[in-house]
């Protein structure tokens, strides 16, 4: 169909602009001196994304007015977000055609601190519920060599027929899976619901709430010690798991598990042109947080007066590298991994472990393509197009590339792009893996040789996103006894040893805000003190 010249050069300068914007540094520093006011605290937050995000806003909007204070944030990255990041679709034609989450993704509707940064920021328009397509998607999970189940939408149950379905594959068997999800999730969801626990410690709080085997087993040890069927541990907890959290089970505790398996519906943000992010940004916004990117901190230094300074290291090739800055800080917050961050003390830290936890690198890879090139169903030994599920789930034996571990493949329902003043339909594929996604393979995965051009096989755009530090290798409950490293000093990054997700930072970052106000808070005598 053919748009009107006027219309079209019109949405074509609008969308530049859009991408422009989208695509830009979020530079969020302010120029201004803050000065110090009596009785104000000075906070400094180590990283950017949904941990910290979370902290900044807690402490200016549910302490900021019993306790005033100065945040700064420290991130080394040109923006901010850190595991949450998003990326607008580009055919190649600079046209602008939606974006795509390359970082977390989706959420639950029992993901109550995500759900409350959501209506703290303003977004809840922009919650839409499911994976970005028009009509319901169907689900397959691939073992390597055929599709060992289909169904609608994902793998769980959810409704009471559903419920039945499973029982007539599986037997009654089936039931104790429901039966734990039932029992067990309850608990998790209400980990850090109350701040007034005067116990704040990670390992404490899961011995509470009778979570620790769950928290320490792993996954399929104890699914079968507790009998799930080996059937529905391979044909459906496994994929949706890998799906999830990129991991096999046996990488992960009991509690991952339980959450993959949550029937509960998923949401995520709407928010053109940057989704998840912009929750990340509205909450740094709304924070007052004064913001310095590409700023990465190599030490942290305590002075005689038992305050903290930053040594910075900016990544602008004119700036001066290892600064020590003038400011100090009443308390510190690590809001990223120290695996990767490449922190230094210069005083004792004697509840950092010696050994940190290993983490994996995980590769997020999007592509598009014109409308009527998909996925070749030679690839997945069937002989119609039809057939191909658009969520490929995987089982860990699968192995579509001897490389590299393919936990899912996704397609999006065509999407809308615009070329010139034409309106042409795209498909979306986005892959998840263990290592990057060369370009012959997904010519192979398109029905082509892996030694034609992508362009000439029909797509359009690609975009590989790397996590360096996407999760921790296995998780088996937290190795730190407290998130206390040294006085004054906080780290969220051991909520990753339980659960690696944007709820469980968004969890952290505000428990954390709760134990910073009550170290810093005024004398009880003070008018307002909780």
């Amino acid at each position: 169909m053919k748009l009107p010249l006027a219309f079209s050069f019109s949405l074509f300068a609008a969308t530049v602009i859009a991408r422009d914007v989208a695509q830009s540094p979020i530079d969020l520093h302010s120029t201004e001196d803050q000065t110090r006011q009596d009785g104000r605290k000075r906070i400094a937050i180590v990283g950017g994304g949904i941990a910290a995000a979370s902290l900044a806003y807690s402490l200016y909007a549910d302490y900021g007015y019993l306790q005033p204070m100065d945040l700064t944030i420290y991130e080394v990255a040109a923006r901010v977000g850190g595991r949450v990041n998003s990326t607008l679709v580009d055919n190649l034609a600079y046209t602008y055609g939606g974006f795509v989450d390359t970082g977390a993704s989706t959420f639950s509707a029992d993901d109550w601190c995500l759900q409350t940064a959501i209506d703290d920021a303003g977004m809840r328009r922009e919650v839409v519920e499911g994976v970005p397509s028009y009509q319901q998607p169907t689900a397959g999970v691939w073992d390597g060599q055929t599709f060992v189940l289909r169904r609608d939408r994902d793998l769980k149950s959810r409704t009471q027929l559903e419920y039945a379905r499973d029982i007539l594959k599986y037997g009654l068997s089936a039931r104790k899976l429901q039966k734990f999800i039932r029992d067990k999730l309850p608990l998790f969801h209400s980990l850090y619901s109350n701040n007034q626990d005067p116990n704040p410690n990670l390992p404490d709080a899961i011995r509470r709430l009778g979570l620790e085997e769950e928290s320490r087993r792993p996954a399929d040890e104890y699914l079968m010690g507790n009998g799930i069927p080996p059937e529905i541990i391979h044909n459906i907890i496994q994929p949706t798991v890998r799906a999830l959290f990129a991991h096999n089970l046996s990488d992960l505790n009991a509690v991952s598990a339980l959450i993959a398996m949550n029937p509960t519906a998923t949401y995520r943000l709407e928010s053109e042109p940057r989704g998840n992010l912009e929750l990340v940004s509205r909450l740094i916004r709304l924070s007052e947080a004064r913001t310095l990117l590409n700023t990465h901190v190599s030490m942290i230094s305590r002075s005689s007066n038992g305050k903290y300074t930053m040594v910075v290291s900016v990544t602008d090739p004119l700036a001066t590298l290892g600064t020590k800055e003038n400011d100090e800080y009443d308390a510190v917050v690590i809001a990223t991994h120290l695996q990767g961050a490449g922190i230094e003390f210069d005083f004792p830290a004697p509840l950092l472990p010696k050994s940190l936890p290993d983490f994996v690198e995980r590769h997020v890879t999007h592509f598009s393509t014109r409308q009527e090139i998909r996925l070749a169903p030679s690839f997945f030994n069937l002989t119609i197009a039809n057939e191909i599920p658009d969520l490929i789930f995987t089982t860990s034996g699968s192995r579509i590339s001897n490389e590299t571990d393919i936990f899912t493949v996704e397609h999006y329902d065509t999407s809308d792009g615009f070329s010139g003043d034409m309106i042409e339909q795209i498909n979306i594929y986005k892959i998840i893996s263990s290592g990057p996604i060369p370009d012959s393979m997904i010519l192979q995965m398109l029905g082509n040789s892996p030694d034609s051009s992508l362009q000439s096989s029909g797509v359009k755009w690609i975009d590989r996103q790397v996590w360096p530090l996407a999760s921790p290798k296995h998780t088996r409950g937290p190795q730190l006894d407290n998130v206390e490293l040294a006085n004054g000093v906080f780290y969220t990054g051991l909520s990753d040893e339980l659960l690696s997700s944007m709820e469980m930072s968004c969890r952290m970052g505000r428990r954390v805000a709760h134990m910073v106000y009550r170290k810093l808070r005024p004398p009880m005598g003070f008018a307002g003190h909780l």
